[in-house]
C-alpha cells in the first residue's frame, strides 16, 4: 500500500501531527513524505526498510519517503505520527534526497557499519524521555489549534527533534556505553533459549553488529557468543543439579538443538559431561 501526500498532508502546511494507537498489526506499507513515530505508551515493533526494531515509550523512528514500514503492536501503542513533506524545511535541507542522508552527513558510520543504513531509531530515557514526551505533545497542541504562527512553531520543534536525534545517534559517553550493554545483557539473559544472533540483538539497541560486538568485548571481557554460550550452560547445570529433567530436556530448554555441541559446550565449562555432573 503506497500513502499518497495530496491524501495524507495539506499542501498549504506540508506537515501533519496526529495521535495513533494500534492494537494489532499495520500491514506493510510505503508513503512519499517523511514519517516520524514517537511511542508513547505501549509496546511492539516496527519494520522499517527489512529492518526489525523493537519499540516502547521514548523511541522515535524515522522513516523516509519510499521505504517500507510495518507495525506489530504487543499490546495497544500509542504513538504520535509527524508526516513531513521535504518543503517543509528550509531550501538547504529540501536539496537533502532524504533523512537518512542528513544523518549520514552527521558522521554516524561508527554506529551503521560500512555499507549499511544507519540506525532509524532512537531512544529517549529519564529526563530525555520526559522532554520528548513534552516536545510532541506540544508539536500536537500546536497543529490542533493552528493559532497564529503556528507553521514556524511546527518548524522549530521538529529541527529541534531532529537535533536530538542526532545528538542520541552520536552519543557514545560512558553512560550511553554502559546502558547499552546492560540492555543487551538483559535482552540475552530473556530470549538465551531461542535462536538468537548478534545481528538480531544489535537491532534491539540500533546499533550495529559489529559496533555492539565490539561494545560487549570490552564492557565484559567475552565476546556475544561466549556470554551466549556461558549463559545457556550455567543455566543448564542448575536444571541439572535440580534433578527434575533429562539431559535431552535441558538441552531442548537452554537453546541447543545438537547434543554433540551441547556436551562439548558443558564439558569445556565445568570439566566432565552433563550425565556425570549429575552422579
Amino acid at each position: 500500500m503506497l500513502y499518497r501526500t495530496q491524501n495524507e498532508i495539506a499542501d498549504c502546511e506540508k506537515i501533519r501531527v496526529c495521535r495513533k494507537t494500534e492494537d494489532g498489526v499495520c500491514r506493510v506499507h510505503r508513503h512519499e513524505f517523511v514519517e516520524l513515530c514517537y511511542v508513547l505508551t505501549g509496546s511492539g515493533s516496527q519494520r522499517v526498510g527489512g529492518r526489525t526494531y523493537e519499540v516502547k515509550h521514548g523511541d522515535l523512528l524515522f522513516i523516509d519517503p519510499g521505504q517500507e514500514h510495518e507495525i506489530t503492536a504487543k499490546e495497544p501503542m500509542t504513538y504520535i505520527d509527524i508526516l513531513l513533506e521535504p518543503a517543509f524545511f528550509s531550501e538547504k535541507l529540501m536539496d537533502t534526497e532524504s533523512i537518512t542522508h542528513i544523518f549520514r552527513y552527521c558522521a554516524l558510520r561508527e554506529f551503521s557499519g560500512e555499507g549499511e543504513w544507519p540506525a532509524q531509531c532512537v531512544r529517549f530515557r529519564g529526563e530525555e524521555r520526559v522532554r520528548a514526551d513534552r516536545l510532541v505533545e506540544i508539536l500536537l497542541t500546536e497543529y490542533g489549534e493552528q493559532r497564529a504562527d503556528y507553521l514556524p512553531a511546527l518548524r522549530g520543534g521538529v529541527q529541534m527533534l531532529f537535533v536530538w536525534m542526532v545528538r542520541k545517534l552520536g552519543e557514545n559517553t560512558p553512560e550511553t556505553v554502559n546502558e547499552v550493554v546492560q540492555e543487551a545483557l538483559e535482552y540475552i539473559d530473556t530470549h538465551f533459549t531461542e535462536k538468537l544472533t548478534l545481528r538480531e540483538l544489535a537491532a534491539q539497541g540500533f546499533y550495529s553488529a559489529d559496533h555492539l560486538s565490539r561494545l560487549l568485548k570490552q564492557a565484559c571481557g567475552e565476546s556475544f557468543s561466549e556470554y551466549l554460550k556461558r549463559r545457556r550452560i550455567d543455566r543448564a547445570a542448575q536444571l541439572l543439579e535440580a534433578g527434575n529433567t533429562s539431559v535431552a530436556d535441558v538441552m531442548e530448554q537452554c537453546g541447543y538443538n545438537d547434543s554433540k555441541l551441547f556436551y562439548r559446550h558443558f564439558k569445556e565449562r565445568y570439566g566432565v559431561s552433563p550425565r556425570k555432573f549429575t552422579e
